[in-house]
């Protein structure tokens, strides 16, 4: 049990300190052993909130931090105590049991504390709301916490990652042309792409961690997702504007816009190391013409021909190329892991197990 009367400081070092080290897993890796307290401590902790003495208001505030995951119910109802000044330590108590949770890699209690904290999104008190709605959001748009933000956002991200691809989900670095990737210097790197197929049996809570995620490029919808048209709806409407593809078996492994000749062609901006594309020999600027015999005059034409197409087929594409035009032969790719794509997450993994430490 931990001394109350000890600095909070020097509580939440013994916290630390107890901690035992977990392996990154799919399902959830068992809790540390932390220190908790009993009920009827935390019951008179919940008292002395509301005592005359500031100081013994503030000490209970800071050991309310430690009651155990076991009586976050009893902390919740603090949330509508008539007292606004309890209401805001019961605040306090949350925001950094969160904070600690996230970084001790402690997903289960997570996904508890979330969802308690959810259920007073509709709260009669507009600080309580607005407390719940900014955790339902994005920890990194909070001003209240007191780590590092780019950290703090970093283990949120790798929370959300541990929990979507335990859900079914499939986490891939995205070659966007934005930026450098973070694991090697010589590959660009624009954040991550969610790749979301047949496999998926996550919550609808988990689909809304989607949203959370700042360094989110794409979220591609296979054929056979089992996703109904009202949550695609639902799950568009929370991601920035394009952000949402659905997507066919069969991948080229580009990406593009309808930027040349006035909006009337499809051009290639990226290509994805190692893909069908890369394999032909498409390359970024090229501008794609044809597909198959047919016009491709947008970027749009070209997903909905692939479209037409398994992994494994052999098609034949017309490129455009500084004023000269000529043919390619691709072999299609489906959408399985590929070795770059799972060299990243196993880089990914190891960053994750690194944060939690």
């Amino acid at each position: 049990m931990l001394n109350l009367k000890l600095p909070l400081q020097l509580n939440l070092g013994l916290v630390i300190g107890l901690v035992c080290v977990q392996s990154l897993r799919a399902d959830y890796p068992p809790s540390p052993a932390l220190p908790t307290l009993s009920k009827d401590v935390v019951i008179q902790l919940m008292q002395d909130l509301q005592h005359e003495d500031f100081q013994i208001r503030e000490t209970a505030t800071a050991d309310l931090i430690h009651c155990g995951f076991d009586n976050l119910e009893i902390v919740i109802s603090l949330l509508e105590n008539n007292e606004e000044e309890v209401r805001t330590r019961g605040i306090r108590c949350l925001q950094q049991m969160m904070i600690n949770a996230l970084r001790l890699g402690m997903d289960q209690d997570v996904d508890k504390l979330d969802s308690l904290i959810n259920s007073v999104s509709e709260s009669k008190y507009p600080h309580v709301r607005d407390f719940a709605r900014e955790i339902n959001q994005n920890y990194s748009n909070n001003s209240w916490l007191e780590y590092d933000l780019y950290d703090l956002e970093n283990i949120w991200e790798n929370y959300a990652f541990r929990r979507i691809q335990r859900d079914g989900g499939r986490i891939v670095a995205s070659m966007s042309s934005f930026g450098r990737s973070p694991y090697d210097p010589n590959v660009e790197f624009g954040g991550h792409d969610i790749i979301l197929g047949k496999e998926w049996h996550g919550s609808e809570h988990t689909l809304r961690m989607i949203s959370r995620i700042s360094s989110l490029k794409k979220v591609y919808l296979l054929k056979g997702h089992p996703f109904t048209r009202d949550q695609i709806v639902d799950l568009e409407a929370s991601l920035p504007m394009d952000c949402l593809a659905e997507r066919s078996k069969a991948k080229l492994g580009v990406m593009g816009g309808s930027g040349a000749f006035g909006g009337r062609a499809c051009e290639i901006s990226d290509v994805t190391p190692g893909s069908a594309a890369d394999r032909a020999g498409i390359q970024v600027k090229d501008v794609i013409i044809g597909y198959e015999g047919q016009p491709i005059s947008q970027f749009e034409d070209l997903i909905e021909s692939i479209k037409q197409h398994d992994p494994g087929d052999k098609v034949k594409i017309k490129i455009l190329r500084n004023r000269a035009t000529f043919d390619l032969d691709v072999e299609l790719d489906g959408w399985e892991e590929s070795p770059l794509e799972k060299r990243e997450r196993e880089k990914l993994e190891r960053t994750q197990q690194q944060n939690i430490r």
